[in-house]
């Protein structure tokens, strides 16, 4: 899940504006435009996904450092591609700053095509219905699958609206625009460090903690946060929460799965958790519409879904380990 905080709302920009900016060539002064709209397209979240599938194969051990290292890469994207598309739409038009984000994926992705393989080949296995919805007649599986949905509704709603939520609290639009890059910032060092505190102390027991701790922040940080100063450490500190989301989803599945359905029940998760993707901000914005315009109603949805999704993994991790609160798991 782009991983979930590199994702964001899509450009609402005019259609008329859009076409005249590319016959006019590259406009002057700044446009009508936030960084918090600036989408990696979903490329991003396939990146992590597959990378997450491949990882299994490689390390038998220290696979949470591991997951750790491969998803922090989406966040130095998530730091550099908003502020490079916010200086290059002033400069050479919305149609131009888009294309060259596109080239530097492409640059990166024929490296990664070129340099990348498997360690053992693979093995096709007929398919069949029975083996398809086996996963979801498990109840680990299942727990693991709608916390991680839940969790995608919460993490979305202050990664898509911290930047307008910023600029209603008055903060200025110059430092609104890096909210988003401050973020993912704090995400790369929680990615790293949650996948190594996995190894240590347990993927479920790291990732429920630092998920938990997401929602608390959204409630207890993010609803009182009126100031630059308080709205400036939400950023961080959420986006440093949120690497868990990203870097542990893949290793809560192999804790609990045969490794040969990694692959499959990976995707599995992620595919459900794309309705959350999908649907955030439609709910999200009819949540604010319906307070008119106050964001209170769109936070506390926010901090109580993030809550309830960390709840039922840790479930998952109860039905696995029983009432052993000290279990490395």
């Amino acid at each position: 899940m782009t991983t979930p905080e590199e994702i964001g709302p899509h450009p609402k920009q005019n259609g008329a504006n859009d076409l005249n900016s590319e016959k006019s060539g590259p406009k002057q002064g700044a446009p009508d435009w936030k960084k918090s709209d600036a989408p990696d397209g979903g490329l991003a979240a396939w990146s992590v996904v597959l990378g997450s599938c491949v990882i299994p194969g490689w390390f038998a051990k220290k696979r949470g450092t591991a997951y750790g290292i491969m998803s922090s890469g989406s966040s130095i994207g998530g730091v550099i591609f908003p502020i490079m598309i916010q200086r290059l739409i002033p400069e050479v038009g919305f149609g131009w700053a888009m294309r060259a984000g596109a080239f530097v994926i492409l640059f990166l992705l024929i490296i990664a095509n070129l340099t990348i393989r498997a360690r053992l080949p693979p093995s096709p296995r007929p398919l069949s219905l029975s083996a398809l919805t086996k996963p979801l007649r498990e109840k680990k599986m299942l727990l693991v699958t709608a916390g991680f949905t839940l969790l995608t509704f919460g993490m979305y709603i202050p990664i898509d609206f911290l930047v307008s939520e910023g600029l209603s609290n008055g903060i200025s639009a110059n430092l609104a625009q890096y909210l988003l890059a401050i973020l993912n910032a704090g995400s790369f060092f929680g990615r790293l460090s949650t996948g190594i505190l996995a190894d240590c102390l347990g993927a479920y027991n790291v990732f429920t903690t630092v998920c938990c701790l997401a929602g608390i922040l959204v409630l207890a940080l993010w609803i009182p946060a009126t100031s630059t100063a308080g709205t400036i450490v939400f950023a961080v500190l959420f986006g440093y929460s949120s690497g868990a989301y990203v870097s542990l989803a893949a290793a809560l599945v192999f804790k609990i799965s045969p490794v040969q359905q990694i692959g499959y029940r990976v995707g599995l998760i992620f595919l459900f958790a794309s309705i959350g993707g999908l649907t955030t901000n439609p709910i999200a914005g009819a949540l604010l519409a319906h307070d008119n315009g106050s964001y209170l109603g769109m936070k506390l949805f926010s901090g109580v879904i993030l809550l309830t999704g960390s709840t039922l993994v840790f479930c998952a991790r109860l039905h696995h380990t029983g009432l052993k609160l000290g279990a490395e798991f």
